[in-house]
């Protein structure tokens, strides 16, 4: 029996296993109707059936999405960045330009902004064993920045136009590192679609200079006294060719006590600065360390340093400029090399470690070839200013 015999057309598609089951059922109810004695039967049936085909289509039918007066597209929304910076530098700005498209979105996308901004510790304790950082969350100091999108507050941006360009304004960052500004756009269908805008902020260079100028053991006016006599830029002629990164000296006799043998006693001069002008939030000093033969850290040293007559890194003047550093020894220092780290924090959170490292050769080692006479018993290891 023929499909056009019942009314049944094939269609394709999801439809069609509805099709047939209805077919089936129809065929079975036709042979039956075709060998009914009452022809009354055969019309009620006939109607029952066909008001049965009628509401399967209907249901049918209003499942086709084909037939959703709203269907949800499979465009999605894409937020292209266009003019992002590798960098800002603190205090400074940036624009960052973006455009949210979606094919055929002819309403407002809704928006959220969420920003994450960068922090810095403004303490960092050491092990004096190990020389491990550890910083604690108290001491922690959150960033701050000005920005705004098309001349709006964040909190007032709300929508954003299909297609059309948009600006943000980042502004003044308070502190070193790495800043977001987040995106949430919400299509009209209620798809949200996330994008993280980085930006990465830095500070000037912090610059720490050591020289082997001998500048005695008048610690108290260290600091006032070397800058009214030195400059950095341009550099003091006093100064040139005696920047070093490590200094030598060996023992000698420990002057009125027959048999003892010490290592002299030291003053340099420090240069710390940085583009801007501005003080340090932190400058202070890690102990001084002598490492052994098998390079582990020997104790009872003996050895002692102050900064401008401040030991131990409590109370450095954190002016930037010339700084005394004196190194003080005894019968009870040791032959071996010593590590001297100077640690600063500069206003925006950025570290800087600097050390300087020198070596005690003992009475009968011979000083090697590469060891630079200097001032007094010292030698050094110059570098390019």
């Amino acid at each position: 029996m023929s499909n056009k015999l019942i009314g049944v057309k094939r269609r394709s598609g999801p439809n069609q296993v509805l099709d047939l089951l209805f077919f089936l059922v129809i065929q079975r109810d036709y042979v039956s109707l075709s060998y009914s004695k009452s022809t009354e039967m055969k019309k009620k049936k006939f109607v029952y059936l066909s008001f049965l085909y009628i509401a399967i289509l209907l249901v049918a039918c209003s499942n086709d999405p084909k037939d959703d007066p709203n269907p949800i597209p499979s465009d999605q929304t894409e937020i292209s960045i266009t003019n992002l910076p590798d960098s800002v530098k603190v205090e400074s700005s940036a624009e960052v330009k973006f455009t949210v498209t979606q094919k055929g979105h002819d309403e407002k996308f809704s928006v959220k902004v969420d920003t994450v901004m960068a922090s810095y510790y403004s303490k960092i304790w050491f092990d004096t064993e190990t020389d491990e950082k550890t910083y604690l969350e108290k001491d922690k100091v959150m960033g701050k920045a000005d920005i705004t999108i098309n001349g709006k507050n964040l909190a007032d941006v709300t929508s954003l136009t299909n297609g059309e360009e948009n600006t943000i304004v980042f502004s003044n960052p308070t502190a070193v590192g790495e800043y977001k500004v987040i995106l949430n756009v919400t299509d009209k269908y209620n798809r949200t679609t996330r994008k993280e805008i980085k930006l990465n902020v830095w500070s000037p260079e912090i610059v720490v200079k050591f020289y082997t100028k001998n500048i005695g053991f008048d610690e108290d006016n260290y600091f006032k006294d070397l800058n009214d006599k030195y400059t950095n830029n341009p550099l003091s002629e006093e100064l040139k060719g005696l920047r070093c990164d490590t200094i030598y000296t060996q023992e000698i006799p420990k002057h009125g006590e027959l048999g003892l043998w010490t290592i002299p006693g030291q003053s340099m001069i420090c240069y710390i600065g940085q583009e801007g002008g501005e003080d340090f939030q932190i400058f202070t000093a890690s102990p001084v360390k002598i490492l052994g033969t098998d390079k582990k850290p020997l104790t009872n040293t003996s050895f002692a340093h102050r900064v401008d007559g401040k030991e131990n890194g409590v109370g450095y003047i954190t002016k930037q400029g010339f700084h005394g550093i004196m190194f003080e020894t005894s019968t009870l220092t040791r032959v071996g090399s010593y590590y001297y780290t100077l640690w600063l924090i500069d206003k925006w959170g950025k570290e800087k470690l600097a050390t300087i490292v020198y070596k005690a050769f003992g009475r009968n080692e011979t000083i090697p070839e590469h060891c630079t006479p200097s001032e007094d018993l010292w030698w050094a290891h110059y570098i390019a200013d």
